[in-house]
């Protein structure tokens, strides 16, 4: 945060672009969330659909985590800031990894179940991708309590 005008605290460039990262990623969960409580019975069109959505899903998870782990990125900067954040930006850290892991086995079950469907598998894409929200979700929490402890800001409000 740098001061502006008449001494208001302005957000830092590695805190909007985390900001920016943040909404993209909400919006890939909340498309993935709509996409996955569709009727199944619509078989291929499901899992293609669920598929797309995990795509995109997966593409937001990766800027977020090149964009928070990069040099002068929201974590260099929170460590500057605040050094003794460090044990938690770590476990945040090893979080982009087993999320991004995560990510990617729900997409190879749902990609190969798009080329062949199975119905019998439906039911396990679903608790897959929903344990994929719910990780995905804490660590947005742990994220932002990160960053209030860090600025004293939101990171989750405009």
């Amino acid at each position: 945060m740098e001061r502006g005008g008449d001494d208001i605290l302005e957000p830092s460039d590695a805190l909007e672009t985390a900001r920016k990262r943040r909404m993209a990623l909400r919006d890939a969960l909340a498309a993935l969330e709509f996409a996955v409580a569709s009727p199944a019975a619509t078989g291929a069109v499901w899992w293609s659909r669920v598929s797309d959505e995990l795509h995109i899903l997966r593409h937001a998870v990766r800027d977020h985590i090149e964009t928070v782990e990069s040099p002068g990125g929201l974590m260099a900067e929170v460590l500057d800031r605040a050094p003794h954040l460090r044990p938690a930006t770590d476990e945040l850290r090893a979080e982009h990894g087993e999320i991004a892991e995560a990510v990617d086995q729900a997409l190879d079950l749902v990609s190969r179940q798009s080329v062949e469907p199975r119905p019998d598998r439906t039911e396990e894409a679903r608790r897959m991708v929903i344990a994929l929200f719910a990780r995905i979700a804490a660590h947005r929490q742990r994220g932002a309590d990160l960053v209030y402890e860090a600025y004293e800001v939101d990171i989750g409000r405009g």
